[in-house]
């Protein structure tokens, strides 16, 4: 897309992540999040939200748990959304 002249960013990378998920390639939305990181592009709270849930979707959830430890570390504050994915986990976690 660069290539192109087409601006990436964190949103760019964040419907990727979506984009990944929703055909089913997990670990695609794994190297969207990791590249996204090392071009030094930060992860906004919708990017932090969305991604733990394709995680607990996918039942990684010691990684979505670890996205959300890195989330508070980061600085970015969790919103209603962010706490509604936590919650729908453990609801369904039992």
């Amino acid at each position: 897309m660069e290539e192109k002249g087409i601006k990436v960013d964190a949103i760019t990378y964040t419907s990727m992540l979506h984009w990944f998920s929703n055909d089913g390639d997990i670990d695609g939305a794994v190297r969207m999040w990791e590249e996204m990181k090392e071009k030094g592009l930060y992860p906004t709270v919708v990017s932090y939200t969305a991604y733990m849930k394709i995680l607990f979707d996918h039942k990684r959830v010691k990684e979505a748990i670890e996205v959300y430890k890195e989330l508070l570390r980061s600085g970015c504050s969790p919103n209603c959304h962010t706490y509604t994915v936590l919650m729908a986990y453990l609801i369904d976690s039992g």
